[in-house]
Formats: C-alpha cells, sequence, structure tokens
C-alpha cells in the first residue's frame, strides 16, 4: 500500500482501467466477452478487451458492454451456464459486432 501525506496506508484500486475504454461519464465501461482457445469457449468479463485477450491467448468471438460490473457478471453468469451450441449461436448473431459467419467455428454436436 502506498502511504498519503500524513503516513496513513492509501487503498489502492485493484481495477485497471483505461482511458479508452471508458463511457462519456469518466466511469470505465464493462465487457462480456467470449473467446476461443485450443477449441475451448471462455466466457469472461474485463475492462481492457485487447490486454484480456493477450492474457488469453484467444480469438475473440463476442462482446457486448455494460455500464457497471454488476450488470456484467449477470450476463457473464447467464451465458456461462449456456450449452457449446447456444453460446456458439450468440457469436454468429448479426448483432455480433465482430463476427462473418466464417469466422466462428460450427459447433462439434449441435444438440449438447
Amino acid at each position: 500500500m502506498k502511504r498519503v501525506a500524513s503516513g496513513e496506508p492509501r487503498k489502492q484500486s485493484s481495477i485497471r482501467c483505461d482511458r479508452a475504454f471508458f463511457s462519456g461519464g469518466g466511469v470505465p465501461m464493462w465487457f462480456v466477452y467470449i473467446c476461443l482457445r485450443r477449441g475451448r469457449l471462455y466466457t469472461g468479463i474485463t475492462t481492457h478487451l485487447q490486454h484480456r485477450m493477450a492474457q488469453h491467448k484467444a480469438k475473440l468471438l463476442y462482446y457486448e458492454t455494460h455500464p457497471d460490473r454488476f450488470s456484467a457478471a449477470r450476463r457473464e453468469k447467464q451465458i456461462k451456464g449456456w450449452t457449446k451450441g447456444k453460446k456458439l449461436a450468440l457469436c454468429q448473431s448479426p448483432e455480433n459486432p465482430l463476427a462473418t459467419p466464417s469466422d466462428i467455428p460450427a459447433p462439434a454436436n449441435p444438440t449438447r
């Protein structure tokens, strides 16, 4: 912990936020994402997509923005409960800002 002028410890924020990912009001924007790594889908939340994909060494398939951590975490939990086929369908949807159908792998077994 850093110390302030009075000598008392100052709490540091554990959340890393870059200005590029702030919404207009100076509040960090949260992202829910689905990425592909070694044939597996990963779902998570972050405030910095590029940094997170570099950590995962993964291909970003889908993302959506949320105004706060609570709503992002709620959506992440919802998506994590889905089947792989349903997650891939979301990645292939026209609302996905990233995807063209050829970018997203087809589900191996769509019934699962």
